[in-house]
């Protein structure tokens, strides 16, 4: 199955860079039993400092005393992300996650994302369905599902997302123009012209908008011509 299509990396990407860090702690669950971790303060500041070098090693020190810290296994993860190396990125998110870092939908969102660059994309689909399932009022979360399910070829899921995604922030314009592209690959034409004018609407300068408005017209056009 195809990787995420470049269009869809960008987003995620951007999506990734906007990652709050929270290495300073974890809510404790009260009453669950379930283990809170802290992170070295060091090696956070070297995350927000976006010294990935420093922070590697900061965080490989502390985890190297502190072997079940499974935050800092997440964090390491996030940490070869940065330095753009997939297959580490995954192994310590898949480690984060049977360690019992499993309650945090972000990290299922960036396992997507990793999965997705590497052409694992039922994999993908598996994490990113995690990630709505942890926390169903992230939108961004359903977004991440819709590009992977499109990409995958899987239409049906994809529109389902976006709309979800579209349901709990009306004004998440990306997930519109995704919408509409899904829409309008399907034949769904009076569907996507809804979405194109809510962004024409709310962000006219969004950079795909003019893109399939030409779709839209040259299809439209098409019906037209043959009688439909």
């Amino acid at each position: 199955m195809p990787s995420i299509k470049p269009q869809a990396r960008l987003m995620l990407s951007l999506l990734l860079l906007l990652t709050l860090w929270a290495c300073a702690s974890v809510p404790p669950e009260t009453g669950t039993g379930r283990m809170t971790w802290q992170c070295d303060a060091q090696g956070d500041s070297a995350v927000h400092q976006e010294d990935w070098q420093r922070a590697l090693r900061l965080h490989e020190q502390f985890l190297a005393a502190h072997p079940d810290n499974c935050l800092a296994i997440y964090h390491l993860g996030y940490i070869w992300s940065r330095l753009g190396d997939r297959d580490k990125e995954i192994t310590y998110y898949e480690r984060a996650a049977a360690c019992g870092y499993d309650r945090d939908d972000q990290l299922y969102f960036n396992l997507g994302m990793a999965y997705g660059e590497t052409d694992q994309m039922g994999k993908a689909i598996a994490a990113f369905q995690r990630a709505v399932a942890i926390n169903p009022d992230n939108a961004d979360d359903w977004f991440g599902l819709g590009l992977t399910a499109r990409s995958a070829g899987r239409p049906d899921l994809a529109r389902q997302a976006f709309t979800k995604a579209v349901t709990l922030d009306s004004r998440h314009w990306d997930a519109r123009i995704e919408l509409a592209r899904v829409d309008l690959d399907e034949g769904l034409l009076d569907e996507a012209r809804i979405q194109l004018e809510a962004v024409q609407k709310g962000a006219p300068e969004h950079e795909e908008l003019q893109g399939l408005w030409r779709i839209y017209h040259d299809r439209r056009m098409t019906l037209y011509d043959s009688g439909k």
